[in-house]
């Protein structure tokens, strides 16, 4: 898994991310990443962050794990849709990655009548939560 540390501006409402935390194990402290997900309003307001890089926090970059655990599916032959994309069945949304960009289609099917909906780079599994309900799916 790789990761990244967020930016201030990145932190709304449902963003996932992990925390360094320490803990005393005996006479030594142990670090661990706990993970956490922003679920109240008045964070920005509570917390006394700087603006700018947040250290001791990262958050995982988008993969194969996070996409499937949205409801899609691996295509894995030709009457799926495009190898190496991703389906969700039950909305017929497919996520096409390519490079350093992720695309995403309406009525994606093998009979080739997709939309376009979306095209852009997605860093995490917050970023396309986000943009699956700007689209509708």
């Amino acid at each position: 898994m790789s990761y990244y540390t967020p930016e201030i501006s990145e932190f709304c409402i449902g963003f996932e991310y992990e925390t360094c935390m320490r803990k005393k194990k005996g006479d030594e402290f142990v670090s661990y990443w706990e993970k956490n997900t922003v679920e109240w309003k008045g964070w920005k307001e509570k917390w006394n962050i700087p603006p700018g890089i947040l250290v001791g926090h990262r958050v995982k970059f988008l993969d194969q794990d996070d996409i499937e655990s949205l409801g899609f599916e691996k295509c894995t032959n030709k009457k799926e849709g495009k190898i190496g994309a991703y389906i969700n069945k039950s909305t017929y949304t497919g996520i096409q990655p390519w490079k350093e960009k992720y695309y995403i289609y309406n009525n994606y099917t093998m009979f080739d009548r997709e939309e376009l909906v979306f095209a852009g780079t997605i860093k995490n599994k917050s970023e396309l939560k986000k943009i699956l309900k700007q689209i509708g799916v």
